[in-house]
């Protein structure tokens, strides 16, 4: 149920991106569109969430911490 919410908001988030694909390019390209545009904002999402979770548990997560660590050595 909570996806099935999920997706409606994305839905319902830009519908003038949608509906501007419609008019251009049709209902067959607009499917593929709507998924493939998912499929890129869950991975965009997906990776935030692990390298912020990296950041917070990982001490040589980061360039800063990784030049850090070699000059320490």
């Amino acid at each position: 149920m909570l996806s099935l919410l999920f997706l409606v908001l994305f839905t319902v988030a830009e519908p003038a991106l949608l509906r501007f694909v419609l008019r251009r390019r049709g209902l067959p390209f607009t499917l593929f569109f709507f998924a493939v545009h998912l499929l890129v904002q869950l991975a965009v999402v997906g990776g935030a969430v692990v390298g912020g979770i990296r950041h917070l548990t990982d001490r040589d997560f980061g360039p800063s911490r990784a030049t850090a660590a070699k000059t320490s050595r």
